[in-house]
């Protein structure tokens, strides 16, 4: 696909503009589950970040709350959190393409 075509999305920390793809995606399903969505599929309310720093940007301005429509509360985003710097180098293989 064309770069230019490329669908936009912009980060809840640091409100760049990024291809879609080049971004990590917090979800929040029907049922209230939050979580990771790195194959940008899953169905529900999403929120992208640039990396773990937009992350605590976004979570210490309560942008999820906004961007997710609906209070998300501190321990899903402390799990969020934990998985983002156990795994990040994988994640940011898996968003990229690598």
């Amino acid at each position: 696909m064309n770069p230019s075509l490329a669908p936009t999305r912009s980060c809840a920390g640091c409100n760049v503009k990024a291809p879609k793809h080049s971004l990590i995606r917090i979800v929040r399903t029907k049922s209230g589950d939050l979580g990771l969505d790195l194959d940008h599929k899953k169905f529900g309310r999403g929120a992208y970040i640039c990396d773990i720093k937009c992350f605590q940007i976004a979570s210490r301005k309560n942008r999820f709350d906004y961007k997710l429509r609906g209070q998300v509360s501190r321990e899903d985003l402390n799990s969020i959190e934990q998985i983002l710097e156990s795994n990040l180098q994988i994640i940011h293989s898996t968003v990229s393409g690598d």
